[in-house]
């Protein structure tokens, strides 16, 4: 009887080092071309690879892979972010409290013109007697 077939195993992607990265980057910068064609085929580099680790090591880029992600805030940055938003709203709380206030003052001035409008309207007119 034959063995069922085994599934293929998924090949891994090999991953290099910071150091294996920086020895490789060194080597091949002070190499000839012949010896940069060596130096790729010894360690199975194609050169779109040792552009993008040149271009992360020129702009001063950790060799390693970025962390994903949000960076973490500092407890100062946390305090900052509450206070702003505190102030945001007490802002908006104040506004709305002058806004109320000027309201109420035109309206108490509205009931005094009101009422002393009432008050001469119900007065007795003096008139002189015949």
């Amino acid at each position: 009887m034959e063995s069922p077939p085994r599934p293929l195993s998924k090949p891994r992607r090999r991953s290099f080092p910071v150091a294996d990265r920086l020895r490789i980057l060194t080597e091949y910068d002070q190499s000839t071309p012949l010896e940069r064609a060596a130096l790729m085929r010894r360690e199975g580099l194609y050169a779109s690879i040792i552009s993008k680790w040149r271009t992360r090591h020129v702009q001063k880029h950790s060799l390693k892979k970025p962390e994903r992600g949000r960076p973490a805030q500092t407890e100062e940055a946390r305090e900052n972010a509450k206070l702003h938003e505190e102030i945001e709203r007490l802002t908006q709380r104040a506004t709305k409290a002058e806004a109320l206030a000027q309201t109420l003052g035109k309206v108490s001035t509205l009931l005094q013109h009101a009422v002393s409008e009432s008050v001469l309207e119900n007065q007795p007119s003096k008139k002189p007697s015949p």
